[in-house]
């Protein structure tokens, strides 16, 4: 396999934070080649790893909460999870298995405006 064919692989490794996860594979094997990424590459990959993490989050509260009882908390927390992947599925075009890090970069840029949208959620 080509280094980049091994990527959909790590989606399905933590299927809560797929996204953080191509980013990981992707920053091993660049480091293993001596490469580094632009600043605009960077940061975009910052931004994955955070809307992952918060995702990943959301549902770990939202599923403690229900243990305990509070099902609203899950359901408000499944809520905002769900904005999540729709700022995912505008960057990546996929919601759930992402495939969107490369080694090298990503597969396309961020669209118009989405960084301005993930802004306003409050």
């Amino acid at each position: 396999m080509h280094y980049n064919q091994f990527v959909p692989y790590t989606d399905r490794l933590d299927y809560l934070a797929p996204l953080a996860n191509n980013v990981a594979y992707a920053c091993a094997v660049e480091k293993l080649m001596g490469w580094e990424l632009p600043p605009r590459g960077q940061a975009l990959r910052v931004l994955c790893c955070e809307l992952a993490r918060i995702s990943s989050h959301m549902l770990g509260v939202g599923v403690c909460a229900m243990d305990v009882g509070a099902m609203t908390v899950f359901l408000y927390t499944f809520t905002e999870r769900e904005k999540i992947y729709n700022f995912c599925e505008q960057l990546t075009g996929a919601r759930f298995t992402t495939s969107y890090t490369r080694v090298g970069g990503q597969i396309r840029d961020i669209p118009e405006g989405l960084d301005k949208d993930i802004l306003k959620v409050p």
